[in-house]
């Protein structure tokens, strides 16, 4: 059962990466790219920019840090499955949050 406080890194780090970045150029992309999600989820890389150093700062770069320690503690299958949750069609989301959460309550 994966307890969302311990994932609370990602979540930042996705909600950083959505108020201050364009997709495809966010730290979120480079999480994404460097855990392997990318690559498994869409075939190919996500982060579009030049360089990694153009979309990471020191904040940044230590959000990144603790999205990967997260990444560290609890495991690829837990990560993964946030990042599903996170990420997942605007047109289902209501309903896969009300699954996802009933599937991982407390």
């Amino acid at each position: 059962m994966i307890k969302q406080r311990d994932l609370m890194p990602i979540q930042k780090l996705y909600e950083w990466s959505q108020g201050n970045y364009e997709t495809g150029v966010s730290p979120l992309n480079v999480f994404m790219d460097l855990i392997g999600y990318s690559e498994d989820r869409y075939g190919e890389n996500t982060y579009q920019g030049k360089e990694f150093s153009d979309c990471l700062g020191y904040l940044e770069l230590c959000m990144l840090a603790d999205a990967l320690k997260a990444y560290e503690n609890r495991g690829h299958d837990d990560v993964y499955e946030m990042l599903d949750y996170l990420l997942h069609d605007d047109e289902d989301l209501e309903e896969y949050r009300h699954e996802y959460a009933s599937a991982n309550a407390y």
